[in-house]
Parts: C-alpha cells; sequence; structure tokens
C-alpha cells in the first residue's frame, strides 16, 4: 500500500509541476520566431523562384532533347551489343556442331 501512496504523490507532484510550467509559458518568443521565420522563408522564396514560363518551357525542351539523344546512343549501343553477342553465340554453336559431326563420323556413323 505503502507504493501505491508513493506512486500517487509522484503523479501529483509531476502534474504540479507539468500545470505550474504551462502557466508559466509566454508565447511571445514563440510568435517571434514564426514572424521572423516566415519572413526568411519569403525572402529565399523570391531569391530561388523559377525562372518565367518561356525559360522553363525553353529549359524542358532542351532537356527533353538532350534526354531524346542520350536515349538514342544507348540504344544503339546496346544493338551493337546484342548484334555481337548474337553473332559470337551463332559462331559458337556453329562449331559445336561441326565438331560433334566430327565425332559422330569418327564413331563410324
Amino acid at each position: 500500500m505503502t507504493d501505491e501512496m508513493e506512486l500517487d504523490e509522484d503523479l501529483d507532484e509531476i502534474e504540479q509541476t507539468l500545470d505550474d510550467e504551462e502557466d508559466g509559458w509566454d508565447a511571445g518568443p514563440f510568435v517571434a520566431g514564426l514572424v521572423v521565420g516566415a519572413a526568411v522563408g519569403a525572402g529565399l522564396a523570391l531569391l530561388f523562384a523559377p525562372a518565367p514560363g518561356r525559360t522553363t518551357r525553353r529549359r524542358i525542351r532542351r532537356r527533353i532533347a538532350e534526354f531524346e539523344r542520350e536515349a538514342g546512343d544507348r540504344l544503339e549501343e546496346a544493338a551493337t551489343v546484342v548484334r555481337r553477342e548474337f553473332k559470337d553465340r551463332k559462331e559458337a554453336l556453329r562449331d559445336r556442331i561441326e565438331r560433334g559431326m566430327e565425332r559422330v563420323e569418327e564413331m563410324g556413323g
């Protein structure tokens, strides 16, 4: 029973501390920080605002054209690799078939 009483006393003490802190809270510094933060944010937004619509559209077109060129180059490179790989594998298969036929002939087939 003593433990329960001590626990109740501790909880009452914590509750009183929280009540005291709430009563002493000053909103002034918070509001001042909020106003200063908003002003700084607005200033930064003006400094880093995107370019006008015409400039932005030109940049987008330029980037799309660049992307198309890069994609075309990479596609051509991939096609070259695929053609080379296909040719190499076809030659390797042809060699295996020829060796297999030679072995069959050697066995008397």
